[in-house]
């Protein structure tokens, strides 16, 4: 983060936390700091308030608060890039344009005791307790919220929240995992499965092959978002509060 950026944040939370700021000792830039530090490293609470010398509750106010005026920040000030930009950073496969690259991953969970709550978040897939997120890379990352692991790829990429405005001549290219993408855009680009009993023809593995050329932008992009703890370790959340929710 250049000093630029770091100082357009300051300003935003300074506004977006005028009526939270008063009961933190911290000053602005070393609450976004220790903010920071929480998601790279993703200590406890406990030692995030041995850190700050405040109790475990007003660690987790403190961490809320600014959560919540990021993402106010971000969703004011990071508008969807227009046409114009979506053409000019997008790449060409075989006449269509793609223009945006989705994948999901999952996260292992601490287990809940709450029954219903376990149903929830149970991975069939993982046969864990997982929650899900969807990445999509273009100028841009797009990072959905997080999801229950009871999720898929196909679940989350049809909420209505995740919706990407495109037009008709521009192209997602995703997974071959995410078959309902080809009811939701016009224009898609799906790897292709082996067939159990014919198998796969040779021109189907080269365009297999082509597509993974650009497949790899987000799985890269999701191997970064990883090197922060808070979306690499077990995710710490309980259940019964919105709070502490996935977010």
């Amino acid at each position: 983060m250049n000093r630029s950026a770091f100082r357009n944040i300051l300003f935003s939370m300074s506004h977006l936390l005028t009526s939270n700021v008063e009961q933190y000792s911290l000053s602005m830039r070393n609450i976004l700091v220790a903010y920071l530090f929480w998601l790279r490293q993703y200590p406890s609470l406990q030692f995030m308030g041995f850190l700050t010398s405040y109790s475990e509750s007003h660690v987790h106010r403190m961490l809320w608060d600014v959560a919540c005026a990021l993402y106010r920040h971000a969703f004011n000030s990071v508008p969807w890039p227009s046409y114009e930009m979506r053409c000019l950073n997008s790449v060409w496969y075989r006449g269509q344009r793609i223009v945006i690259i989705f994948d999901g991953f999952e996260q292992p969970c601490v287990a809940f005791t709450d029954r219903n709550v376990r149903q929830a978040v149970f991975s069939g897939k993982y046969k864990a307790v997982t929650i899900c997120r969807m990445v999509g890379v273009e100028p841009r990352i797009f990072f959905s919220p997080a999801y229950e692991g009871n999720y898929n790829d196909n679940n989350i990429i049809g909420l209505r929240e995740n919706d990407v405005p495109l037009r008709d001549d521009e192209c997602v290219c995703v997974d071959k995992g995410i078959k309902s993408v080809e009811s939701l855009y016009d224009m898609t680009i799906v790897p292709k499965f082996k067939h159990r009993l014919t198998g796969m023809p040779d021109w189907q593995k080269r365009r297999n092959y082509d597509v993974s050329h650009y497949r790899i932008l987000v799985e890269s992009t999701i191997s970064f978002l990883k090197d922060f703890n808070i979306l690499g370790m077990k995710f710490r959340v309980k259940g019964g509060n919105d709070r502490h929710k996935t977010s």
